[in-house]
């Protein structure tokens, strides 16, 4: 019986948190755009203000609705920026908020304007959005010290939000294949829940809020 009831369990949370690339139908961005058309199906925007930090969004438009809008106001005029945008509404998963038709997991995602960026910045953050209950904002990414600097921030800010730091594997964004691990310094990526990015969408002050917030926390350790 305790059997039992631990793979209901189980199942239910691989349900919630699929492993990561499990959803998705392309191996690399070749054969993604080998099958797709872009400025129909996705595309891909980039803004250059000069800067060594990247903000990334590359689960945006309809894969991750949000990412891009709050990547896009966190960079404003002053750091670069990168989205993917899935223009193409495929496979919607309603609890999570997300389509995987045009989602490629981070370490798969080798689009070459991205990878050039990478390259050539310092420091990297990545705005993800996920449908898990583990918090509202989880922090990962390679760079630990920046980790833990956004979860302080982010909780002080928002204290009525649950953030936490690698609390939502497999989605953690500590593998060397991440893009933003493959600037300089490595990276911080945020996963938010349905919650924050509805909220994103509805609510102009909470988005003018929450972008503020990043901007001091990346204007702090500029280079």
């Amino acid at each position: 019986m305790m059997l039992f009831a631990f793979l209901i369990s189980f199942t239910a949370f691989a349900q919630k948190n699929p492993r990561a690339g499990s959803q998705d139908h392309y191996k690399n961005f070749a054969e993604l755009a080998a099958s797709n058309v872009e400025g129909t199906d996705y595309e891909i925007l980039v803004k250059r203000n000069d800067s060594k930090i990247l903000v990334m969004s590359f689960h945006g438009g309809l894969i991750e609705p949000g990412t891009t809008e709050l990547g896009s106001a966190i960079s404003d005029y002053t750091f670069d920026f990168y989205t993917f945008k899935a223009l193409k509404k495929g496979e919607v998963d309603e609890s999570s908020y997300t389509s995987s038709t045009l989602h490629l997991t981070s370490a798969r995602f080798d689009e070459p304007k991205l990878s050039k960026l990478t390259m050539e910045s310092d420091f990297c953050l990545g705005i993800h959005g996920f449908g898990g209950a583990e918090a509202d904002f989880c922090v990962g990414g390679g760079n630990s010290e920046l980790r833990k600097i956004l979860v302080q921030k982010l909780s002080k800010a928002f204290p009525d939000l649950k953030s936490c730091e690698l609390c939502c594997d497999p989605f953690n964004g500590v593998s060397i294949k991440n893009p933003i691990n493959k600037c300089r310094l490595q990276g911080v990526q945020i996963e938010m829940s349905p919650k924050v990015r509805k909220m994103i969408l509805s609510d102009q002050a909470f988005l003018g809020s929450l972008s503020k917030e990043f901007q001091e926390y990346l204007k702090a350790f500029q280079p």
